[in-house]
């Protein structure tokens, strides 16, 4: 069954949205709710990390938010394009990595996961 859907590019009678990866086209006020603001917090967090030289926490609080508003961008992409595999690919990968922040170069003994 899912090759007859094997090169669906765009909805339509024939490639029903149903049978995209999620089942239903992601949610464009939401998306772009939550990229901007992960992308104030990052600016934010840039900001407050030159002020007060917390270095590594700025590092790792903007790659995270970096990597958010990535996640959410292919959200978006996969809104105009349920049927977008790069979409989903950029969404997954960012929003899955987000969270685990990058390792401390001074600590060559921690590990980022």
């Amino acid at each position: 069954m899912a090759d007859q859907f094997e090169n669906c590019t765009a909805v339509t009678d024939l490639c029903p949205i149903e049978a995209t990866t999620y089942g239903y086209r992601p949610n464009l006020a939401a998306n772009i709710f939550f990229l901007a603001i992960f992308a104030l917090c990052g600016i934010i967090q840039l900001f407050q990390g030159l002020k007060w030289k917390t270095w590594t926490f700025m590092i790792a609080m903007t790659w995270g938010c970096l990597t958010e508003v990535l996640g959410y961008v292919g959200r978006l992409i996969m809104n105009n394009n349920p049927w977008s595999e790069v979409g989903f690919q950029i969404q997954i990968c960012c929003l899955i990595i987000a969270p685990v922040s990058p390792p401390n170069p001074s600590n060559p003994n921690q590990s980022s996961f």
